[in-house]
């Protein structure tokens, strides 16, 4: 029998075309405010201190569930005056345009009330649990106060007396649906937006609410994601949004979504944002060593190493590296210096 030689790898090509087209989220989506998830994971995912995903398998499933909810969404025409899919997508930003929103459709019955339509599509064995607990702030209370968020954010916004979503789960393994009428609840949502204006102020991150032995940790985070979360390690990469220098403009009231330097004194784009500088020095509470001076910005490790981060100094690159090798300076100076480079953890 003879065989064939495949003229190109599919899986492969797929899953790299996948990540090469990952970027970073320029603002703070309200689809991910929570009253019950960690402060500390908000704001790092924030300021990208975690890694992009580039897993290409997770990110065919991602992007797989986002076209089951565009198909959804296609087949509702006539009860939806906007949708994502009918260039008329509503949503807007608020405090000074650094949190965004965006829904997945707007409803109006014949009597003229408005319902947000909120659309997801999940796997068997999450969508069997749905229909079990028929609650959906049981089931995920992110996915709740999504709903809540943007009911009262499109309140705010269209003057709209909105008082219900209508959530809509399609699983993806036999194609059911599930829906729930969710009741606008104008405290939740004064709780949810006031923990986003929080956080987004926020200069440092706040402290873990997840210890090293909760299941959160232990199953859905790696071994350096769980370390740069416990304040063990530094972020992989630096970048603005990790930069003790940066900034946001909370008050632009044309919601741009700015940030300045206050090192060099400038307006940073979102290209510049996630390129960073060689002046990058990091937010002091990510580095895992004690700031025994404030003025000089002098750290000491738990071994008693002492050193500054700067350009004169130790480079953000040689701090994150060192601080997964045990402070070893000596090693990461004769790498530097015999390569005449920089140290990028990858």
């Amino acid at each position: 029998m003879m065989t064939s030689l495949a003229i190109f790898n599919a899986e492969q090509l797929i899953h790299k075309s996948l990540a090469m087209g990952q970027r970073r989220r320029e603002h703070f989506g309200l689809s991910q405010a929570s009253l019950i998830k960690c402060a500390r994971m908000m704001w790092l995912e924030d300021r990208w201190c975690f890694p992009l995903i580039l897993d290409g398998r997770k990110l065919m499933i991602f992007r797989l569930g986002d076209k089951v909810e565009d198909l959804i969404v296609e087949n509702l025409p006539g009860h939806l005056l906007v949708s994502k899919t009918n260039e008329q997508q509503e949503g807007g930003k608020m405090f000074g345009g650094h949190v965004g929103w965006h829904i997945d459709g707007l409803a109006c019955s014949e009597q003229g009330v408005f319902a947000i339509v909120e659309i997801k599509s999940v796997n068997q064995t999450r969508f069997n649990r749905l229909v079990k607990l028929g609650d959906l702030k049981q089931w995920d209370e992110q996915y709740w106060c999504q709903c809540q968020g943007y009911m009262g954010a499109m309140r705010e916004k269209t003057g709209y007396d909105i008082q219900t979503a209508e959530f809509v789960a399609m699983c993806k393994n036999d194609s059911r649906v599930y829906q729930e009428s969710i009741e606008f609840d104008p405290y939740a949502y004064e709780q949810i937006k006031e923990k986003i204006g929080w956080l987004v102020a926020l200069d440092a991150p706040p402290p873990p609410e997840m210890n090293e032995s909760d299941y959160r940790v232990k199953n859905f985070m790696d071994d350096d994601d769980q370390g740069v979360y416990l304040g063990r390690l530094t972020p992989k990469q630096s970048n603005c949004r990790n930069c003790r220098y940066a900034a946001r403009d909370l008050k632009d009231e044309r919601l741009r979504g700015r940030w300045g330097c206050r090192k060099h004194r400038k307006i940073i784009s979102f290209e510049e944002q996630q390129r960073g500088c060689r002046s990058h020095e990091w937010v002091p509470e990510l580095v895992p060593a004690q700031l025994i001076d404030d003025e000089t910005m002098l750290f000491e490790s738990d071994n008693g190493f002492q050193f500054r981060n700067g350009e004169e100094h130790l480079t953000s690159g040689q701090i994150a590296w060192l601080c997964r090798n045990d402070w070893q300076r000596d090693e990461v100076t004769h790498l530097v210096d015999e390569f005449d480079g920089e140290v990028e953890i990858l």
